[in-house]
């Protein structure tokens, strides 16, 4: 029992060593993340499902560093990371739509609650939530935190946005597809 408490307090204080702590501490690590990932101005996600998940659960662990500062940097900081989380969810769950449609049937379409077409169809309404989600985060970002926003290089500028309505439009358009499918 102890070997197992101090193990885990090791492993925690070495994530706040390598990270920091606060909003700057965040801030670095939201850095890093983007970096990790190879993300900036006109590359906003990561192309692979496996790299989309990693880089979803570095910016949980970002925003969980930033929810310990109350400051209006920490508070983006957060906010920022949120959004990034929310966006990778999103993908991943096209991704995985991608992948559902290859097995719902092309001429006997599965059209049963468990089938094919309704998981793929799910799967391409949940991704348009999810970058729904993102981009109304991103308007509290600009709305609450205008100083802020330039910080975050692979959000701020217009392309996040055209890039994220294209991807809720293509997602919710398939989904549409799906559903006609099997009426």
């Amino acid at each position: 029992m102890k070997a197992g408490l101090v193990g885990l307090l090791s492993v925690m204080l070495l994530l706040l060593g390598c990270v920091g702590g606060g909003a700057g501490g965040a801030y670095d690590g939201f850095q890093k993340a983007l970096a990790k990932y190879k993300l900036g101005n006109d590359v906003y996600m990561p192309a692979t499902k496996i790299d989309l998940l990693g880089f979803a659960a570095d910016m949980k662990r970002v925003k969980e560093l930033a929810a310990n500062d109350s400051s209006k940097e920490g508070k983006a900081v957060a906010l920022a990371a949120e959004l990034e989380a929310d966006f990778a969810r999103g993908l991943t769950r096209s991704l995985e739509g991608q992948q559902l449609v290859k097995v719902a049937g092309i001429v006997r379409p599965d059209c049963s609650p468990q089938g094919g077409v309704k998981l793929a169809q799910a799967a391409f309404e949940d991704a348009a939530t999810k970058v729904r989600l993102a981009l109304e985060k991103k308007k509290l970002l600009e709305t609450n935190y205008p100083e802020q926003v330039g910080r975050f290089a692979n959000i701020a500028g217009n392309g996040f946005n055209q890039y994220a309505a294209y991807l809720v439009v293509t997602q919710t358009a398939a989904a549409k597809q799906l559903e006609a499918r099997c009426k």
